[in-house]
């Protein structure tokens, strides 16, 4: 951001023409400072109130209201500003070829339901297990379990370790992914690994290289293998953008990798999550 502001001063001493080109690329560095900005006071004003400050003594030093400082805070509306940020636009990234069966439409962040069902479907279809086959080890019917793969059913926690079972999936990679999508995940030592696996598993097992091109190369290659392989980094900007890279929301990695940070502290409550909203329907 530096760097534009230097830029956009550069520009202003030095323009003497009349040509409409010059003030059109002033406006558009001007409105990255400002979006840049925006998002730097939103982060901040996030990471002020994860570590205790009140709305209202945000709200009082920044010549904001509550709602406002809310709004912009919110945990949502920040994966979203991130994603975008970190998401290669078509003109300065090559295609990605990675195949697109389970790349679901609309919203790469949309919540803890289509990470879910991402993952148990990728287990099903590597796995070749028939969907009856699945149905007949977890004591349902076969469309019961259709629905769930495609993300339409919220599965109970044995329904979910029966279909990880029947294709041979280790269910404790996705006992986060379902705990998150009951909007409370509870925090302990072992399950940040767990839930990165989960997470890895649900975007389809992209390879080091591949996570790394769409980090933008910002997460070394040892930093993803680290992490691949059990290790807790001592930032959390790491893992922020490793988990947007894998379509995950990082506020609901966030707890777990602070438990990882300290196992030796005492086991801690669940945490509650963001509200998680999915058709009436779905719950039958």
């Amino acid at each position: 951001m530096l760097r534009t502001v230097e830029t956009l001063a550069r520009l202003v001493s030095e323009d003497t023409g009349t040509s409409a080109d010059l003030p059109l690329r002033m406006a558009e560095l001007a409105a990255t400072v400002r979006q840049d900005a925006d998002d730097l006071c939103s982060l901040s004003m996030r990471q002020a109130r994860d570590r205790g400050v009140r709305t209202g003594i945000l709200a009082d030093h920044l010549g904001m209201s509550s709602d406002t400082v809310r709004a912009h805070s919110d945990p949502a509306r920040l994966d979203r500003r991130m994603y975008i940020r970190l998401t290669p636009q078509a003109h300065d990234s090559p295609p990605d070829t990675t195949p697109p069966d389970n790349t679901p439409d609309g919203n790469p962040l949309d919540g803890p339901d289509a990470v879910l069902s991402r993952a148990l479907s990728y287990l099903q279809r590597t796995s070749g297990r028939p969907i009856k086959d699945i149905a007949a080890h977890a004591g349902v019917s076969p469309s019961f379990i259709s629905r769930v793969l495609s993300g339409e059913r919220r599965p109970t926690w044995p329904i979910a370790r029966s279909i990880t079972r029947a294709c041979g999936g280790d269910h404790t990679t996705i006992r986060p992914l379902w705990e998150a999508t009951r909007g409370a995940i509870t925090p302990s030592p072992h399950a940040f690994h767990a839930a990165v696996q989960g997470l890895h598993l649900s975007a389809a097992h992209p390879t080091p290289h591949t996570i790394h091109r769409r980090s933008r190369h910002l997460i070394t290659m040892d930093d993803i293998y680290g992490l691949l392989h059990g290790a807790v980094p001592d930032n959390w900007w790491t893992v922020d953008r490793f988990v947007y890279v894998l379509r995950g929301q990082p506020h609901v990695i966030k707890p777990l990798w602070d438990a990882a940070r300290d196992p030796g502290r005492a086991p801690r409550p669940p945490v509650p999550l963001p509200a998680v909203r999915l058709p009436a329907e779905a719950f039958g």
